[in-house]
């Protein structure tokens, strides 16, 4: 895998990383930039709930939260999935939003999208 990745090196199984051990990561620090509009698709399996699935960090903010955004995977009191999406634009205040809710499974897809400055997220269970 590009980048930095705990344990090293990073084992696969039928081309996935099993990153559900408390510690294990993918780290990608370098060669990338999001300038513009984009789509972003996260293909999850059992994720563990109250945990953040993916967060993408502004190398030229210093601050204390160089977060620039943030995706977790959230359950409701009644017992149904959603994706949570922070956002750190450089506003006062962090845009946050969630997806619709969605009943238990294994394996999802989170997609997140910026098109025109507006962010969307949805979370929906994967079919092959």
């Amino acid at each position: 895998i590009d980048g930095t990745s705990n344990p090293t090196p990073m084992t696969y199984n039928n081309d996935t990383v099993n990153l559900t051990t408390d510690g294990y990561y993918v780290q990608w620090a370098s060669g990338f930039t999001i300038s513009s509009d984009f789509t972003m698709r996260l293909w999850v399996q059992s994720p563990t709930v109250n945990t953040t699935i993916c967060q993408i960090t502004d190398s030229s903010n210093t601050t204390s939260n160089p977060a620039y955004l943030i995706v977790n995977v959230k359950q409701n009191s009644s017992g149904l999935y959603y994706a949570e999406l922070w956002v750190y634009d450089g506003t006062i205040y962090p845009l946050y939003m969630t997806s619709t809710a969605i009943s238990s499974s294994s394996e999802y897809v989170i997609c997140v999208q910026r098109q025109s400055g507006v962010y969307d997220v949805n979370m929906e269970v994967y079919t092959a």
